[in-house]
């Protein structure tokens, strides 16, 4: 916004040095035609240069700049909503491999861990048939406040589909991921959802894996994460199994 205070205001003076040349001819005709001395036709002449450069600066003051800032609100928004879950503000998966990257090279940097968890809300589809979208929301919001309260806030947590969810977590090796898994499904299995009279029963299923050496993006470590939570199905769901293969 400094830029084009400035931008205004050259050219304002611009235009007033333009115009000074051929007003001093128009100046001593006009005096020579009138009594209006010289010096009170200047005192007029930059009366009204000043006057416009008052307004110029005002308009760009009160009109321009929350122009510009309205922009840029809308701008933060519109980027907001294309990386964040509408539903649940999580992150959603158009963020993810940007910040998965960034993760990884944080952890190359700084020879931390890397881990991920891959949950999976347990037949979430015949709850939205039993009891509606509406229920089938309110189960979705209601997981995805569990895992955001038992996660840190150096933990990145993603809405990647319809009823699954992925946690980054920095600095943490796959047993201690295992252990913030199972403690989040825990919470969920405890804790029934009340909604419009009804008790919904949730629970969750798993994988957990862990960034090995020498992996340069997190496709192999997402695989073994969701080969975990194949395995947590095969075994009949509700539990947290560690992938490896």
């Amino acid at each position: 916004m400094q830029k084009t205070h400035i931008l205004l205001l050259s050219l304002v003076v611009v235009c007033s040095l333009l115009l000074h040349f051929n007003f001093e001819q128009q100046l001593n005709q006009l005096q020579n035609q009138t009594s209006i001395s010289l010096s009170s036709l200047q005192y007029l002449y930059w009366g009204f240069i000043g006057l416009l450069c008052v307004v110029l600066l005002l308009e760009s003051i009160f009109i321009i700049t929350p122009l510009f800032k309205q922009i840029q609100i809308a701008k933060a928004d519109l980027q907001n909503e294309t990386n964040h879950d509408h539903l649940t503000g999580l992150l959603n998966h158009h963020s993810f491999a940007v910040i998965a990257q960034q993760s990884i090279a944080m952890n190359q940097r700084y020879k931390w861990d890397l881990s991920v968890i891959r949950f999976e809300i347990d037949q979430f589809k015949s709850i939205n048939d039993d009891y509606g979208k509406h229920i089938g929301d309110t189960v979705i919001i209601d997981v995805a406040t569990t895992i955001e309260n038992n996660c840190r806030e150096s933990d990145s947590i993603f809405r990647f589909n319809r009823e699954e969810f992925i946690v980054l977590l920095p600095q943490t090796n796959k047993n201690d991921a295992l252990k913030v898994a199972m403690k989040i499904h825990n919470k969920i299995s405890n804790a029934p959802i009340f909604c419009d009279g009804l008790i919904i029963e949730v629970s969750t299923c798993g994988g957990v894996a862990q960034l090995q050496k020498g992996e340069v993006n997190i496709e192999n470590t997402l695989k073994r994460a969701d080969a975990g939570l194949q395995e947590a199905k095969k075994q009949g769901r509700n539990g947290i199994i560690l992938g490896e293969y």
